[in-house]
């Protein structure tokens, strides 16, 4: 993968922010499982919210 093209952002990062967000708002906002993360109800209400 050339530079232009490398995500800025590394899937371990990603994830410690999402459980901080997660911790801070006191909420599981995400079901993770081994193939896939998809927003629980709690998730997609507070994404309506901040959108």
């Amino acid at each position: 993968m050339t530079a232009h093209r490398r995500p800025a952002w590394r899937r371990s990062a990603i994830t410690k922010h999402l459980q901080n967000l997660e911790r801070h708002m006191g909420a599981r906002l995400f079901e993770r499982s081994a193939r896939a993360v998809r927003p629980t109800g709690r998730g997609l209400r507070s994404l309506r919210r901040a959108t």
